[in-house]
């Protein structure tokens, strides 16, 4: 028999790749939770059009895993729109432990946090401690927390709990408000590409594949290892500057690039570097995709969509 999987923010980047890849592997019935349509058809995937901030419907059957990647993403609008971000990254986040407490029951529980939430230019562990500099990434650490009052105080009995600590993903279905997805758009168009600063930040890239695979793992992982730990960062371990990444673009698309440097913003930290050592030594699990053949692949997927407009 097939183990049900729950997916909050199921027609998001994330959840809509998550949603393919579990069904791929044949081995789930995936029930996906959205406020938007999702166009995923599949025997084995049921769709509820639901908002999370509202009464969600009984789901029958028994659960084995949910993976809460519902939430409002991105750190630069967090401040001016924290209502937002409070009532759907933290209010739904404890409303999903709940569901998962009283009704769902599921064997798992897995928390998308964010690598937001730290803030350093060195290598970070899992045991680095939590420095937010955004509104957004304290909704993350809430969120944290709220599993962690909930463990304590016995409420999570029968329930694994794991904190995804996801940095910067990248892919095809990639949202257009992110560094490679706007950059790759405009070039593609002729049109200059804004860069917020000087173009030296760096982030840990996870392609998307990599990530689904992660949370596979983490699925898969066997209930109550002693080793199993409360978090992990899903990360490569490498870095890469903004200015690489467009030379990379250009390279591969054969178009020439004009910046426009605009302000920086408060909420960007210099670089993010994730140790992604407790995830593979756990799980097993390892990043598959060549930095440069994933940036090849976003920019064929952007060039199909404009073939087809």
């Amino acid at each position: 028999m097939r183990e049900k999987i729950i997916i909050t923010g199921s027609s998001g980047f994330l959840g809509t790749a998550l949603v393919k890849y579990l069904l791929k592997t044949k081995k789930y019935d995936v029930v996906g939770i959205d406020r938007k349509e999702q166009t995923v058809k599949d025997k084995h995937y049921i769709h509820i059009k639901e908002d999370l901030t509202k009464d969600i419907p009984k789901i029958d059957g028994n659960i084995y895993a949910v993976v809460h990647l519902a939430a409002i993403p991105g750190v630069r609008e967090s401040h001016e729109q924290f209502f937002d971000y409070a009532i759907n990254n933290i209010y739904v986040t404890q409303k999903v432990l709940k569901l998962c407490i009283e009704q769902w029951k599921p064997q798992k529980f897995l928390f998308a946090s964010s690598s937001s939430i730290y803030n350093s230019e060195e290598e970070i562990s899992e045991a680095y401690p939590y420095n937010p500099v955004s509104p957004y990434a304290v909704t993350k650490i809430t969120g944290e927390y709220l599993i962690d009052c909930y463990r304590r105080n016995g409420l999570l009995k029968g329930i694994q709990a794991t904190n995804m600590r996801i940095f910067t993903v990248y892919g095809p279905g990639q949202r257009e408000q992110l560094a490679i997805q706007a950059f790759i758009q405009n070039i593609l168009k002729d049109k200059p590409v804004e860069i917020h600063g000087s173009g030296n930040q760096e982030r840990d890239f996870v392609y998307i594949d990599d990530f689904c695979s992660a949370v596979e793992h983490l699925i898969d992982f066997p209930l109550w290892e002693s080793s199993l730990e409360s978090s992990y960062n899903i990360c490569t371990g490498e870095y890469h500057n903004l200015h690489t990444i467009l030379r990379l673009i250009s390279k591969i698309s054969g178009k020439s690039i004009c910046i426009e440097y605009k302000k920086k913003n408060i909420y960007d930290v210099k670089r993010t570097w994730g140790n992604n050592n407790r995830l593979k030594d756990d799980t097993g699990w390892e990043p598959k995709m060549d930095f440069e053949e994933g940036i090849r692949r976003q920019i064929e997927w952007n060039l199909s969509i404009l073939k087809n407009q």
